[in-house]
C-alpha cells in the first residue's frame, strides 16, 4: 500500500508594512497591508491599488479602483498566495517581484499526487483548514473571553483506480491566524477550503474536482460546512462521504465566567472545535474551556483523559494559556486548541492565550482582558492547516 501525506502552510513572513509588485519606473502596482507595521500573516487583508506594469491578478491588470485580497497562504520567504475572499481559493497571479523589505512573488501553487504503477483501488480523505480562536474583549473592567475556532469539514472519497488520473492536484487550506496586531473582540479567522482536483486551475470549477472539504468559518465558533457532490461531481464516480465540522465553544462571560466544554464529537469527523478563553473579572478570572471524555470510553493510547483550559489569573498571577491540540494514534481524532484563562483586575493577573488547533482543528480563545489595570490582548490560538492522505493499494 501507498500512502502520501500532505498539508498547508500558514505563516508569517515579514516584517513588511507594504510592497510594489512588477517593478517599473511608474505606474506600478502597490499592494498595502491593512496594519501599519509588522508582518505578513494568513487572513491578512491587503489593498490593490493603481495599474500593474506587467501580469496581471485574476485577469486584471488595470487596479484604478483599490480591490482588497486575502493572504491565504505564505510558502517560504518568497512566496505568499492571496485570494479575493477571506479564507478563500487563491486567485491567478501573473506578476513580477515585490519591493522593498524583501522579494515577493504573489502566486498559486500546487502539490502533485502521482498514481503509484499497478494499483487498483484509490482513497483520498481531505480536510480544510480549521478556525482560529476568537480574541477576548479588553473593553470594560470585566470582560468576555474569546470563543474558540471551529473545525473544517472532512470529505472521503473512494473509487478504482480505473477511474483516477495519472496525476492529482492539491491544494491543503491553510488554518487561520489572526493578523499581528490584535483587537479586543476580534472574531474567529476562518479556515481554508482543501482541493484535490484533476488539473491545475486557479477557477476551480466542480467537473474538475474529485475532492472539496471546506474550513472552518470565521467570525462564529461555527464548524466547516458539509461540503456536497454538485461541488465535487468527480466523485460519483466512486463511493464518498461529507461531514460538516464541530462547532467552538463559547467564551466565558464577563466577571469570572468559565470558556464551555467541548464535547467529544459523534458525528464521525475526526477533527475537533476549540474552546472558548476564560472571562475576565475582579479579584479571579474564568477558566478557559476544557475538553471532555468520550462517553463510556477507558482511557488508552487512543483517547486522551479530559484536559483543562488555562487557569484563571488570580490577583497578581497571570492567567495560564490554553493547551495546544495534538493528533492521536492512528488519527482517531485532532484535537482542537483549548482557551486561555480570563485576567484579574490585579496588576501582573493579565489574560492566557489560547491554545493552536492540532490539523483541521480550531484554534482556542483567548481570555478575557481588563482594562481597570491593563488593556494587554492575549493570542487566539491559531486554526491548524487542512490536510490530505491518500492511499492506493
Amino acid at each position: 500500500m501507498d500512502v502520501q501525506y500532505f498539508t498547508g502552510q500558514g505563516g508569517i513572513i515579514g516584517p513588511i508594512a507594504s510592497v510594489t509588485i512588477a517593478a517599473a519606473p511608474a505606474g506600478v502596482l502597490t499592494v498595502t497591508s491593512s496594519a501599519a507595521s509588522g508582518g505578513y500573516l494568513v487572513g491578512q487583508a491587503i489593498t490593490v491599488s493603481g495599474t500593474l506594469s506587467a501580469g496581471t491578478i485574476n485577469g486584471t491588470a488595470d487596479f484604478t479602483t483599490p480591490v482588497t485580497f486575502y493572504i491565504i497562504r505564505v510558502d517560504s520567504a518568497t512566496s505568499i498566495r492571496i485570494s479575493d475572499t477571506p479564507g478563500g481559493t487563491a486567485v491567478a497571479v501573473t506578476a513580477g517581484t515585490a519591493t522593498p523589505g524583501g522579494v515577493f512573488t504573489l502566486s498559486s501553487q500546487w502539490q502533485t499526487w502521482r498514481k503509484p504503477r499497478g494499483v487498483k483501488n484509490v482513497y483520498i480523505l481531505g480536510l480544510g483548514g480549521g478556525s482560529s480562536g476568537a480574541v477576548g474583549d479588553n473593553t470594560g473592567a470585566t470582560n468576555a473571553g474569546g470563543g474558540g475556532g471551529g473545525s473544517a469539514g472532512q470529505t472521503c472519497v473512494w473509487m478504482p483506480a480505473f477511474f483516477v488520473p495519472d496525476v492529482l492536484y492539491i491544494q491543503c487550506g491553510a488554518g487561520g491566524q489572526h493578523p499581528t496586531t490584535l483587537v479586543g473582540g476580534q472574531i474567529q479567522q476562518g479556515g481554508g477550503p482543501t482541493y484535490v482536483c484533476i488539473e491545475p486551475s486557479t477557477t476551480l470549477t466542480p467537473n474538475m474536482t474529485l475532492l472539496l472539504a471546506n474550513g472552518g468559518v470565521g467570525g462564529a465558533v461555527t464548524g466547516g460546512a458539509q461540503a456536497t457532490l454538485a461541488g465535487m461531481p468527480l466523485a460519483a464516480r466512486g463511493y464518498y462521504g461529507f461531514f460538516g465540522g464541530q462547532a467552538g465553544t463559547a467564551g466565558g462571560t464577563a466577571g469570572s465566567g468559565a470558556g464551555t466544554t467541548l464535547a467529544f464529537p459523534i458525528s464521525g469527523i475526526m477533527v475537533q472545535g476549540g474552546t472558548g478563553g476564560g472571562g475576565g473579572g475582579s479579584a479571579t478570572g474564568g477558566t478557559g474551556g476544557s475538553r471532555s471524555v468520550p462517553a463510556g470510553v477507558p482511557i488508552n493510547d487512543f483517547f486522551l483523559p479530559a484536559q483543562s483550559g488555562g487557569t484563571a489569573a488570580s490577583g497578581a498571577t497571570p492567567a495560564g494559556a490554553g493547551n495546544s491540540g495534538m493528533i492521536v494514534r492512528n488519527f482517531i481524532m485532532n484535537y482542537g486548541g483549548l482557551g486561555g484563562g480570563g485576567a484579574s483586575t490585579t496588576g501582573g493577573g493579565v489574560a492566557g492565550a489560547g491554545g493552536n488547533g492540532a490539523p483541521g482543528s480550531g484554534g482556542g480563545g483567548s481570555g478575557g482582558a481588563t482594562n481597570t489595570i491593563t488593556t494587554a490582548l492575549a493570542r487566539p490560538g491559531n486554526g491548524g492547516d487542512g490536510f490530505v492522505i491518500i492511499l492506493s493499494w
